[in-house]
């Protein structure tokens, strides 16, 4: 459709902001669904030329008068963009001197810098009552960067301390709503809570022959993962594929809790050990290589003509530019 391009000369302030608006929204939505079911781009970052708004390229501290819902929003556009940094190099595997670093542990320096200080940026908004969710993204996103992943399979002891300690927060964090009353998107609630289990049963297991995380592994086992578990079915009486995710969970994290009792009595068989280890490796990397199967056919140069009445187009020429992948399952409606 275009509306990831500079726009094409002619449109008045309000067509160039209706344009903004629409795309910034559907960016975040497609990166945010991406990056959470696990799948590769519709559209490289760097097809983009399209601004957001003067705001979302400042530098400079934001001040009281700056704090708008405009503002809130080129701040969460800013967290998408990391998001979707963290997706790119985790998950699709793409060459790290793209992005400018010569090692991975360089740029995961560098991410976890760049994500502290939008998190700082974030607080800035709570008196307001914006960006709400801010500690589910910042600690959903340190335990992404630090979980293990198509690209680093195999994660340090520091690596799954931090996994563990993010996910006491994030769960905690879905724990405080449900009780207020005020979950923020159930959708992504469900899916972060179900990796965040994940993520955690896999931690905790890595760190069995590691004495110094014996205590925050006790408490998530404990605690803390059947929490989670609990969170989803509850949400489960409302959306059903809630509890099939703590229902698939709920058996795992048992034989885990069995089993590292069992190795406390030297009990724990070799055959029990490959087992749960293949089974949550199972969970963890379960999408298969994340590429499409085709070769798009859209002109990644394509623009519209000055003359082009961009909005009358959207809903109908346009969407010949829109690739349906049929692997999708759902084909598109006829043309409106």
């Amino acid at each position: 459709m275009g509306l990831h391009l500079e726009p094409p000369k002619g449109l008045s302030i309000e067509e160039m902001n209706q344009r903004s608006q629409l795309f910034w929204v559907a960016y975040g939505m497609e990166r945010s669904l991406c990056t959470n079911l696990r799948l590769p781009l519709s559209f490289s970052e760097e097809s983009i030329s399209a601004k957001f708004d003067s705001i979302s390229n400042s530098t400079q501290p934001l001040g009281l008068d700056d704090l708008t819902p405009l503002s809130a929003a080129a701040h969460i556009c800013r967290y998408r963009a990391l998001e979707t940094e963290v997706h790119r190099i985790l998950h699709l595997e793409e060459d790290l001197h793209n992005f400018g670093f010569p090692t991975i542990e360089a740029w995961i320096e560098d991410i976890t810098g760049r994500l502290h200080d939008w998190y700082q940026g974030a607080q800035l908004y709570t008196q307001y009552n914006m960006l709400e969710f801010k500690n589910v993204q910042f600690y959903h996103l340190i335990a992404r960067i630090h979980r293990p992943t198509p690209r680093l399979r195999k994660r340090t002891p520091k690596d799954r301390q931090i996994v563990l300690e993010s996910s006491l927060v994030l769960i905690q964090d879905y724990i405080g709503q449900e009780k207020r009353r005020r979950l923020f998107y159930p959708w992504h609630g469900v899916h972060i809570l179900f990796e965040t289990a994940i993520i955690t049963l896999e931690a905790c297991w890595a760190s069995r022959d590691w004495p110094q995380s014996e205590e925050i592994v006790t408490k998530m086992l404990q605690s803390s993962i059947p929490q989670c578990i609990q969170l989803l079915r509850a949400i489960g009486q409302r959306w059903d594929e809630a509890s099939l995710c703590a229902n698939s969970l709920a058996p795992l994290m048992e034989r885990v809790v069995a089993a590292l009792t069992s190795r406390s009595m030297a009990m724990l068989s070799l055959v029990d050990e490959v087992s749960i280890t293949e089974d949550i490796e199972g969970l963890l990397f379960s999408d298969g290589p994340l590429t499409w199967n085709r070769e798009s056919l859209v002109d990644p140069s394509f623009c519209f003509p000055e003359d082009a009445d961009c909005f009358g187009s959207i809903l109908g020429e346009g969407l010949e530019f829109f690739q349906w992948d049929p692997e999708w399952g759902i084909m598109p409606s006829e043309p409106l």
